[in-house]
């Protein structure tokens, strides 16, 4: 389903800038048969000013959240158009529910509007993901991941984490053998026992893999010997 939109806010920031944004369209199917849903909204940088932008995706059954989902960050400079995708996976669960889209850019938070979709589930996915390892950094983790099938399309989908914290969903691409991902999340308070599930699936829905882990930081020669071989990456990607 398609929800065309005509939304321009606008921020002035002083006489000659000014943060302005559209969102042009909010797409979607409104059944959904054992795949995933993918939201797609169309954000357009109305202003003259450059900004960060990522969507949050609430999923309601009734008034109960069950879910609470963000994109990957993109950046929008002066005058371009982003397609931004948001994921929920309903495994073993069936209904209708309610999808609330916000959209955070630069410092303002626009109301993305409402929507409402079933989801019947006449086929279990086969668990050929395996999530075999999660290592925790400051403000990014990386996961491990492996498939004995050439797979495509392969989306990772935080759920089950710390109110409060923030996790960016991925898509990967295609998955054939092993692969480590990195995902970016901001903590808000660490405490001892603190989990995270990550759902993995592919966007037909026929394959999936999940698993739990105990949020536990890296130490601190692990984190230094990460972040110095990004500075080293970066370095030689810049020459």
């Amino acid at each position: 389903m398609v929800l065309p939109i005509v939304y321009a806010p606008s921020v002035n920031l002083g006489i000659s800038k000014a943060l302005i944004v559209n969102l042009a369209e909010m797409n979607y199917e409104s059944h959904l048969d054992n795949e995933p849903l993918e939201l797609n909204f169309i954000f357009v940088n109305s202003g003259n000013i450059p900004f960060k932008s990522r969507g949050r995706l609430d999923i309601f059954d009734g008034t109960r959240k069950i879910f609470t989902g963000w994109s990957e960050e993109t950046i929008l400079r002066t005058g371009q158009i982003r397609r931004i995708p948001i994921y929920w996976f309903p495994y073993s669960t069936e209904g209708k529910f309610r999808g609330v889209l916000k959209i955070y850019y630069g410092t303002e938070v626009m109301e993305g509007g409402e929507f409402e979709f079933e989801v019947v589930n006449t086929e279990i996915p086969e668990k050929i993901i395996n999530i075999t390892k999660l290592r925790t950094y400051d403000n990014e983790m990386v996961l491990t991941l492996s498939s004995h099938k050439h797979l495509e399309d392969v989306i990772i989908i935080p759920v089950d984490y710390p109110p409060g914290w923030f996790f960016e969903q991925k898509g990967i691409g295609k998955l054939n053998g092993s692969k480590k991902i990195e995902l970016i999340y901001e903590p808000s308070f660490w405490e001892p026992g603190n989990e995270i599930k990550f759902q993995v699936v592919t966007k037909d829905g026929k394959y999936y893999g999940e698993k739990t882990f105990k949020i536990e930081k890296e130490g601190i020669l692990s984190r230094f010997i990460y972040y110095s071989s990004k500075r080293i990456e970066r370095f030689f990607k810049n020459l």
